[in-house]
């Protein structure tokens, strides 16, 4: 898979020799070139083709090109690669696989919790053995499993993540926006939920309340209804000084 984006650093760009000594012309060429080549891997090595792919005359871009050619390196095929580009390539690629890697590790983790909080919960005990047919000991149908896992799990202290409208609705409850609900979800859920130092979420609302819950992200109406409200206490401590000042 491709990333669609790659991260671009304005101060890096700059302060880059080469890119400090290219017109503007120059320039808007070579982030055409770096688009094309981020998107395909790599673009042609022949003048022409570079050329069209900067919409540019080729004897126009025969006069440019001595400019930008210090950017790129043949990859020997008749191709020309960025080597900036190609090892930001291989770092997503790289924290791609880390990252699917530790979301499959957390989730082998709560399987295994799962499955053994659970083992008595499936099954059917002794005294209920009666009402089977035969009498002989069955689990329960896969529905009464689940809930019971779930209550089990809840009793055991299992970190249940919450869904995307769990978290919408207790930010929306609590006065804070719809925005700021979403963020702090993705912000989890991309890392397993786990917290910036690695560490498992055992409490997503108490996580929200002392990391989300600031005055940045309150609603629209209750950030409103906040000011005046400490407006209004201003206004009652300038009451109570000017009657102690008389």
């Amino acid at each position: 898979m491709k990333s669609p984006a790659f991260q671009f650093y304005p101060s890096d760009f700059l302060s880059d020799e080469n890119v400090a000594l290219m017109t503007n012309q120059e320039v808007g060429c070579y982030i055409k070139l770096i688009c094309f080549c981020w998107k395909q891997g790599t673009i042609p090595e022949e003048m022409k083709r570079i050329a069209q792919l900067c919409g540019e005359t080729e004897s126009v871009m025969s006069e440019l090109w001595p400019s930008l050619k210090p950017c790129f390196k043949s990859t020997g095929n008749g191709r020309l690669m960025q080597p900036r580009l190609d090892r930001e390539r291989k770092k997503q690629k790289e924290w791609r696989k880390k990252s699917v890697a530790g979301g499959k590790k957390s989730a082998i983790l709560r399987a295994a919790k799962t499955a053994i909080d659970g083992e008595q919960a499936g099954v059917v005990q002794p005294s209920d053995e009666k009402c089977l047919k035969g009498g002989s000991t069955l689990l329960s149908s896969s529905s009464s499993s689940s809930i019971d896992l779930k209550k089990t799990s809840k009793r055991k202290g299992v970190f249940q993540p919450p869904s995307l409208a769990d978290v919408l609705n207790y930010f929306k409850e609590k006065g804070y926006s719809e925005a700021a609900g979403k963020k702090a979800y993705e912000y989890y859920n991309i890392a397993g939920w786990q917290d910036s130092r690695g560490n498992p979420v055992k409490n997503w609302k108490q996580k929200m309340i002392a990391v989300w819950f600031k005055e940045e992200t309150l609603a629209s109406a209750t950030a409103g209804r906040a000011k005046l409200v400490k407006g209004s206490s201003i206004v009652e401590q300038w009451k109570k000084d000017a009657e102690g000042g008389n």
